[in-house]
């Protein structure tokens, strides 16, 4: 790791701190620069502003969650248990962390608000795990409709999972939900694997 790459990564991990406990509005450029143990002029030599530093929170965010999601397929042996990978990395994992924040609704109202373009791409590599998740079928079927299938699929449950996060409040109830999601959509998709439609 080059000095640069670890004084970004000394800021990303100060600067969600800093996010997490005051919201975005009204973190401050020196409070992200006095939770990673340096100046503001050194903080202003990392990263341009606060805007700049959200966004890579987010996109270094997105990365582990990927990396995270292919550690848990190593152990998966099943479909069940990649899709509920899946969603507990990218869904109940970052809700869980964030609502114990006193300034979480700020902080996804903005996340959702100041970088669609960032929220469009999570939401791609998700679908893209959630598509990998689901490549694992007891009889080999990949017929062109059957991946469109799985497309169509992938989509519809990582938005539905998203949007959960807005209208639930406790971590155990989203849970629940997810465990329903994945029982849904496996049962589905086994049922077309053993009829091989």
């Amino acid at each position: 790791m080059t000095p640069e790459t670890e004084k970004q990564n000394q800021v990303l991990d100060a600067a969600l701190e800093v996010f997490l406990r005051y919201g975005f509005k009204k973190a401050t450029m020196g409070d992200i620069a006095d939770k990673a143990g340096m100046s503001r002029p050194s903080l202003y030599l990392v990263f341009a502003n606060k805007e700049d530093i959200f966004r890579a929170v987010i996109t270094r965010k997105e990365e582990e969650f990927c990396q995270e999601t292919d550690r848990k397929f190593l152990q998966c042996c099943g479909l069940r248990e990649r899709l509920t990978a899946v969603l507990e990395t990218w869904i109940l994992e970052p809700f869980t962390l964030v609502s114990a924040s006193p300034q979480a609704e700020e902080i996804l109202e903005f996340a959702y608000t100041f970088a669609p373009d960032l929220r469009k791409q999570m939401l791609e590599s998700m679908e893209s795990k959630l598509l990998e998740a689901m490549s694992v079928d007891s009889q080999g079927i990949s017929s062109k409709d059957r991946e469109l299938s799985r497309t169509v699929l992938a989509r519809l449950i990582a938005v539905s999972t998203i949007e959960m996060k807005h209208s639930i409040t406790l971590p155990s109830e989203l849970q629940q939900l997810l465990e329903a999601t994945v029982e849904v959509h496996a049962s589905y998709l086994e049922n077309r694997d053993y009829h091989g439609s």
